[in-house]
């Protein structure tokens, strides 16, 4: 009987041997993990959404907030697309919560693409994306030489693509801003000294109306000022104002007294500005406006004898000197000479021409860019009465824009047969150099430290129209 309940007391000590094993093998015994029912979500793009640097050969990375189940990341819940393509070729691999994205072919130069990530992806627990992301990026074309001269076209995802660039400046800091137009607003990129754009922004929004005709440049606080004029009839000068990020600030619309068009806008006292143009007052009158800090009228003028139009502004003195044209067919240089409240001092006319900017030299003269009614790119000097010092013709084209040296010359810019003119002229008025570069029309051009800046506006043979290029000293890319 003792032998008997030995052998049942062993048996049961086995027993509880056996089961704490049991539950030492399976860990603590308590309650069980809940289920993961989090979406995860993206927390990461590169390239950036919006760049619109991207080199061709790129790869494309996307970070989510967990780790990811691969066989989710397909070509159907990871779509690259764009560049004239419904789908892009791409390779995809998964490393735990970072997608990379490699397209199988160089991407197009200028092509603008879109990558979709759906909610198709999903994370280890199976749950899925908790919303689709777009990204949205450009391939840009930048070309550059040994000189440090180069061509860089401006693209913007939200950027519409009738944009014609028509205002370049070099900032205080030596960086570059320009301005275009388009029939959705006013679009305002920064670029560093070396061409790569820092940012792009619509700086003002329309609908139904394009805008044409803008001009730039930065105030002492580092806004930039422009204006435009509408597109809708009757047309209306705009005046507005942008960060210095490119975000709208302030605008502000003209109409003269029927209608008004601007062309032109610089500093003036007081971060105010000027701007002028042509008008309806009844008839053509060329228009002479000054503006508030935030683009509003100080004083409105009609300006000239006959039909007349505005086209280039500076400051003269306490006053302004504003250039233009006279009648039709053909038309006349013409010039006036107004003191700081917008009334005329003198006005002259310079003989068959239109002319488009003004700028002031070293040594007290003015330069006049423009077109003589034999299609040929004229410059004109006069002093600070009107009379003509020098006259050069540049040949055949059409003169647009031109910018100051600090040797009393200057550089014009413009067009002919289709291709970028740009010319340097001495302080006397000698032609030194006439280059004829990319196909386009240059329509203005500032003065870096190391070359010449030119805002490109419509190509003539192709439909790019969005370009900034920089040449070197002797006008070379």
């Amino acid at each position: 009987m003792k032998h008997r309940l030995v052998q049942l007391l062993l048996l049961a000590l086995v027993a509880t041997i056996a089961i704490t094993c049991s539950k030492s093998d399976n860990g603590p015994s308590g309650p069980s993990t809940p289920a993961d029912t989090t979406s995860p979500y993206v927390t990461g793009i590169s390239p950036d959404s919006n760049n619109f640097n991207v080199t061709p050969t790129a790869h494309l990375l996307v970070t989510v907030s967990e780790d990811l189940n691969a066989t989710s990341v397909t070509r159907s819940s990871v779509v690259l697309s764009g560049g004239g393509a419904d789908t892009v070729t791409t390779t995809l691999s998964v490393l735990g919560n970072v997608i990379t994205v490699t397209p199988t072919a160089s991407l197009l130069n200028a092509g603008l693409y879109q990558l979709d990530i759906t909610q198709a992806v999903e994370d280890k627990a199976g749950n899925a994306l908790r919303e689709s992301m777009r990204m949205t990026f450009g391939i840009e074309p930048y070309t550059a030489t040994a000189s440090g001269a180069w061509v860089r076209r401006i693209r913007s995802g939200y950027m519409s693509p009738d944009v014609s660039l028509s205002s370049v400046i070099v900032k205080q800091d030596g960086s570059i801003a320009v301005a275009g137009a388009a029939d959705d607003g006013m679009y305002t990129a920064a670029l560093s000294a070396t061409g790569e754009v820092s940012w792009i922004r619509k700086s003002y929004a329309t609908t139904g109306a394009a805008l044409v005709s803008s001009d730039l440049f930065e105030r002492q606080d580092g806004f930039l000022v422009g204006c435009a004029t509408s597109g809708l009839s009757p047309n209306a000068g705009l005046v507005y104002g942008a960060l210095q990020l490119g975000t709208p600030a302030f605008n502000y619309s003209y109409t003269g007294q029927s209608w008004a068009q601007l062309h032109s806008i610089i500093q003036t006292a007081s971060y105010g500005a000027a701007g002028c143009g042509v008008a309806g007052a009844p008839g053509a009158k060329a228009y002479l406006v000054k503006t508030t800090p935030y683009g509003g009228p100080v004083w409105q003028r009609y300006l000239g004898t006959g039909e007349c139009r505005g086209h280039g502004l500076v400051a003269a003195g306490t006053g302004f000197l504003l250039c233009g044209s006279q009648g039709v067919s053909p038309a006349t240089g013409l010039v006036i000479k107004t003191n700081d409240t917008g009334v005329t001092v003198w006005e002259h006319t310079y003989g068959p021409a239109s002319f488009e900017d003004i700028v002031s030299l070293t040594g007290g003269l003015f330069a006049i860019a423009g077109t003589t009614s034999a299609n040929h790119i004229v410059v004109v000097a006069i002093d600070s009465s009107g009379t003509e010092q020098w006259r050069t013709d540049i040949g055949a084209g059409t003169g647009h824009a031109l910018a100051a040296l600090t040797d009393g010359g200057c550089v014009v810019t413009g067009e002919a047969s289709g291709k970028v003119v740009l010319a340097k002229l001495s302080s006397s008025g000698v032609l030194t150099w006439r280059r004829d570069l990319i196909d386009g029309s240059g329509h203005s051009v500032a003065v870096a430290a190391d070359g010449y800046v030119i805002a490109v506006g419509p190509r003539v043979f192709t439909t790019d129209k969005t370009y900034v290029m920089k040449t070197d000293l002797s006008g070379n890319l």
